[in-house]
């Protein structure tokens, strides 16, 4: 991810209404996935208010990428308010990876946790972070939706991690594949397979095992069918069903190598 600052110039900075533009533009930018948090920083400035935040790639904030949601909150600030922004990248934030460039894709994962706020969306092939606007929009013409179910993921992951209140819940909806999680995620998964034209891979992550043999004998939970893999994929899954489009992992409670 890239850290980037806008200077919003214009008469009125201290305007309730021209700072409810600016928030109202960054929200648009984040539901389109052009901006990584939903949060960003804002300081009101000589000459106008300055923002920050994080974008998923250098290119993100190309006017090419815009919905029209962006574009109606753009006009609102340039003739309501005069205002003229230009965003500048900082430069790239050291703690997050780099956007996939593949070329081509064999495919994608529905994947975070509860310590990122890169893309959800990642790439089959080197598992890097897809911007979510180079995807069809999975719902109306932005990313709602797989942002929602992003936020869910890290609450039910952040109750499981901490061990205390809502521990085995949790576990329950990251790991079991009719959860309400799960289900959520999944049919995201199949919109964004349809606009793709892709599989998109959902990830059930197991915590608990009775044993290390018990874990290598697992099935698919969905079809019964092996989906063991020979060696893990990205360090990281186990199990692998391309009927179901399932990821898994052998449980981290008794996984001793290839933990990731």
């Amino acid at each position: 991810m890239y850290t980037f600052e806008i200077l919003f110039r214009t008469g009125d900075a201290a305007n309730d209404e021209f700072v409810n533009a600016v928030s109202s533009l960054l929200s648009a930018l984040y539901k389109n996935g052009q901006i990584s948090a939903p949060t960003w920083p804002m300081a009101t400035v000589s000459g106008g208010m300055k923002a920050f935040f994080l974008a998923p790639a250098v290119d993100a904030l190309d006017e090419r990428h815009n919905n029209r949601y962006v574009q109606d909150a753009v006009a609102h600030l340039r003739t309501k308010f005069n205002a003229t922004f230009e965003p500048v990248q900082v430069g790239r934030d050291p703690e997050s990876n780099t956007e996939c460039v593949c070329a081509e894709r064999s495919g994608y994962v529905l994947f975070t946790h509860y310590l990122t706020i890169e893309s959800p969306l990642r790439c089959l092939d080197c598992f890097s972070p897809v911007p979510l606007y180079q995807a069809p929009p999975s719902r109306d013409v932005e990313y709602y939706d797989v942002l929602s179910w992003a936020g869910d993921y890290k609450s039910c992951d952040t109750l499981q991690m901490h061990t205390a209140v809502g521990e085995r819940f949790g576990e329950d909806q990251l790991s079991q594949p009719e959860s309400a999680l799960s289900k959520q995620g999944r049919e995201i998964c199949r919109r964004l397979a349809t606009g793709l034209g892709k599989p998109v891979f959902y990830y059930l992550h197991k915590a608990r095992g009775r044993s290390a043999t018990s874990e290598h004998e697992r099935r698919c939970p969905t079809c019964d069918r092996e989906w063991l893999l020979e060696k893990p994929l990205f360090d990281r899954f186990d199990f692998r069903c391309d009927n179901c489009l399932l990821l898994s992992n052998v449980a981290s409670s008794v996984r001793i190598v290839g933990a990731g």
